[in-house]
């Protein structure tokens, strides 16, 4: 999806041409068009609480418009990189639970901009996400819990199954 008007003009004007310009075809991402897989897997943590919003356990984590205190606007997928992250809501600082785990926090130096994380994400203060690398959702709790976290980082690299 384009996020813009110039980016809407440019997937146009590529996709006019890629039937007759082979270097046009080269700029098409397949992988980009299709249909999103949701992934009903072991490795995700079953939800224990009651979840409304777009965001599904398994399925790919939603894009929301994001700002930072100096209000410039960001994507929340182009901050999550290819590392397991936490996400969570709040004005406190949360500590990450043992090892290296990437924390997004909204609410102290990042911020939703409008409406869209708290309706995609059903998102409430304390909440935490669990995103895999693979920007899929694997986790998400009501309240942050560093034991849960703990868990559920173990049960998403195939240590728990329960």
């Amino acid at each position: 999806m384009p996020k813009s008007k110039g980016e809407r003009g440019f997937r146009d004007a590529v996709l006019k041409l890629a039937p007759a310009a082979p270097f046009a075809r080269r700029m098409i991402n397949a992988g980009r068009l299709s249909t999103p897989s949701t992934y009903e897997t072991p490795l995700s943590t079953p939800d224990g609480d009651m979840w409304d919003g777009s965001a599904k356990l398994g399925a790919p984590a939603p894009d929301v418009p994001l700002r930072d205190v100096n209000g410039c606007s960001m994507w929340l997928l182009d901050l999550l990189g290819s590392r397991t992250t936490l996400l969570c809501v709040g004005d406190d600082p949360i500590a990450a639970p043992a090892g290296d785990l990437p924390v997004i926090t909204l609410g102290r130096t990042l911020f939703a901009d409008g409406e869209f994380f708290q309706q995609r994400f059903d998102a409430s203060p304390g909440a935490a996400y669990l995103i895999r690398p693979d920007r899929h959702l694997a986790a998400r709790w009501r309240h942050y819990d560093s034991a849960s976290v703990t868990k559920a980082v173990a049960r998403l690299n195939g240590g728990l199954r329960c």
